[in-house]
């Protein structure tokens, strides 16, 4: 990417768009930072972000180079997935995420990908470095953010159509590949493609009732001292349930258990524990 493509894709008043179309996901949710790509299979991008000035550092400096979404779309499956759940010690963070976190206090992300037959839309979102409890913000609002998604592309569809008329690809030096020691570490994704490994009445029936209570207020982004308050129980108590939660149900994180949650369409059959948090129980 030379200066005059540069010039032409990252340009301050596009940012300033690009805000007032995320102002009111800025104003509802911790989320202070929104980037939107799209990958073509010929490996040509377009790219919008709300923060011109990390757009700039990140295209000028090559920071693309050891970030994680940068390969070719068919490397990708529809889904989303949570920065932090990469280690703290691969390239994604060091070269990139943690220069994003210093440096413009973004972090705590999660992505979403729109898989499509001649391109990849990435979408990326992002909170303040020193936000806590993203993961179960992510987890109790991925309906939200995925429809939210679809709102930016109707919103911005005339910005979309005209940066594709500035489309450019970006340079990568022979020996590419070693920077990604890391990159089958998909910790957190959540593949829209396949269908949950476990069914909605399977998972709910392998549940004990204080689960399903504990279950409930997570998927409503209850922290676990908040939990421990509405049910009368301690906070470790809660935190010893969580790890039994994600085995049942074959998840490795709170946001990918959110996640298929969401696909099982799960809420529904929650919301009577909601309502009856005094329920006798088994542990």
């Amino acid at each position: 990417m030379n200066a005059a493509e540069l010039k032409k894709t990252i340009k301050p008043q596009l940012a300033i768009e690009i805000q007032q179309i995320c102002k009111p996901l800025f104003y509802k949710t911790p989320i202070n930072g929104y980037q939107f790509t799209r990958l073509y299979n010929d490996n040509s991008r377009i790219h919008l972000g709300s923060n011109a000035r990390w757009s700039k550092l990140f295209f000028t400096d090559k920071l693309y180079l050891p970030a994680k979404l940068v390969k070719h779309p068919s490397c990708y499956h529809s889904g989303a997935y949570i920065w932090d759940h990469w280690p703290r010690n691969c390239p994604s963070y060091i070269n990139c995420g943690k220069i994003a976190e210093d440096y413009f206090d973004l972090g705590h992300g999660m992505t979403i990908i729109h898989k499509h037959t001649d391109y990849c839309d990435i979408f990326e979102m992002s909170a303040p470095k020193n936000h806590l409890n993203t993961d179960e913000f992510y987890t109790a609002n991925i309906d939200l953010l995925q429809n939210y998604a679809a709102y930016f592309m109707e919103a911005a569809e005339k910005i979309i159509t005209n940066a594709e008329q500035n489309k450019f690809i970006l340079e990568y030096p022979d020996d590419y590949d070693r920077y990604h020691e890391y990159e089958d570490l998909e910790t957190g994704l959540i593949d829209e493609t396949k269908q949950p490994l476990i069914t909605k009445s399977e998972l709910y029936s392998l549940l004990t009732i204080r689960e399903k209570q504990i279950l409930a207020w997570l998927f409503q982004g209850k922290t676990s001292a908040e939990i421990a308050i509405i049910l009368g129980i301690s906070r470790r108590t809660v935190e010893k349930f969580i790890p039994r939660l994600k085995i049942k149900s074959n998840c490795q994180s709170l946001f990918q258990l959110g996640a298929k949650l969401s696909l099982l369409q799960y809420r529904l059959m929650l919301e009577e524990f909601i309502m009856a948090p005094n329920h006798k129980h088994r542990t």
